[in-house]
């Protein structure tokens, strides 16, 4: 079986105190994945070339 790499967020938890909404998503992959230096560094999100 393999191991896998446990990842943590670079950002802090922000909960409100009013909060209403609970959003779910993901976080970017580490820096070494990048493919550009952008938050979501995925070649998909390049918008330079359009």
């Amino acid at each position: 079986m393999s191991e896998f790499k446990i990842e943590t967020h670079p950002l802090e938890p922000f909960l409100p105190a009013n909060a209403k909404l609970l959003m779910l998503g993901s976080f970017p992959p580490p820096k070494t994945r990048w493919k550009m230096d952008f938050y979501y560094p995925n070649y998909q999100n390049v918008i330079s070339y359009y």
